[in-house]
C-alpha cells in the first residue's frame, strides 16, 4: 500500500448524496433565484443568479478575490448595489434559507466510520468544490452526521481563489497542506470530470462507485 499523508475528501455525493428523486443542486440554486427574485424580479434574478455562480467558477488566483469576494463584486458590477449592502442580502439566504434544503440530502453510508478510523494515521482535508461559504459547507457536514473539527482544512469559497477541476484550485489545497509532495496525497471523490483532474499534479484519485464504497477505502487503507 502506498505511504499516503494526506487524504483530500470531496462532499457532494461522497460524503452527502441526494436523495432518491431530489437534486441537492435543484434545491439550493431554486432557493437562490426566489431569493434574488424578491429583490429584483423573477426574470432579472435567473441571470444575476447563473453570472454569480459563474463568476466563482471561472475565478483565478490572479484576480485578487476569494471566490466569495468575485462573487460579490459580479453582484456589484449588475446591479450597482453597494457591496456591502449585496453581502448582507446573500447572508440572509445562506442563514435562512439554504438549511432548508437539508430535506434533499442523506448521508453516504459508512463514511462517518470510514472518517473516524482513517484520521488516526492520515490528516484530512474537506477539498469541497468552493462555492459556498465557510457556514454552508458545515451545515452540509452537519447534515452527513460528520465533525468537521475531523478536518485539517475545509475549502470554502471565503478562502479560495478558483474551483474544481482548475488546477491552481488542487494547487491551493496542497498549498494549505504545507504539501510539496503530491504523491502523498490521495484524493477521494466521485467525479470523472471535477476530482480526476488532480491526478495531472501527481495527486493519486480514487472515485467512489457501486464497486468501490467507503467500507472497501477504509478496509485498502488501514490494512
Amino acid at each position: 500500500m502506498k505511504n499516503y499523508e494526506w487524504i483530500f475528501i470531496d462532499l457532494d455525493e461522497t460524503l452527502l448524496k441526494s436523495k432518491p428523486g431530489k437534486q441537492f443542486h435543484f434545491a439550493v440554486l431554486s432557493g437562490i433565484y426566489f431569493h434574488l427574485a424578491k429583490k429584483f424580479g423573477y426574470i432579472k434574478s435567473f441571470h444575476i443568479g447563473k453570472s454569480l455562480i459563474l463568476s466563482m467558477l471561472k475565478n483565478k488566483k490572479n484576480s485578487g478575490f476569494t471566490n466569495f469576494e468575485q462573487m460579490i463584486q459580479k453582484g456589484f458590477e449588475l446591479t450597482q448595489i453597494p457591496k456591502e449592502e449585496f453581502r448582507n442580502f446573500l447572508n440572509i439566504y445562506y442563514d435562512d434559507c439554504f438549511p432548508k434544503a437539508f430535506w434533499s440530502v442523506e448521508p453516504v453510508l459508512n463514511t462517518k466510520d470510514a472518517l473516524d478510523s482513517l484520521k488516526i494515521n492520515y490528516k484530512l482535508a474537506l477539498v469541497t468544490n468552493p462555492i459556498w461559504p465557510e457556514r454552508s459547507v458545515k451545515k452540509r457536514l452537519e447534515w452527513a452526521g460528520i465533525d468537521p473539527n475531523v478536518f485539517s482544512f475545509i475549502t470554502h469559497s471565503e478562502k479560495m481563489h478558483s474551483c474544481k477541476p482548475d488546477l491552481e484550485y488542487y494547487e491551493e489545497c496542497l498549498y494549505l497542506a504545507g504539501c510539496t509532495k503530491p504523491e502523498s496525497v490521495l484524493m477521494i471523490g466521485d467525479s470523472v470530470s471535477k476530482d480526476l483532474p488532480a491526478q495531472r499534479l501527481g495527486i493519486d484519485v480514487k472515485l467512489l462507485t457501486s464497486s468501490l464504497t467507503w467500507a472497501d477505502i477504509k478496509s485498502s487503507l488501514m490494512t
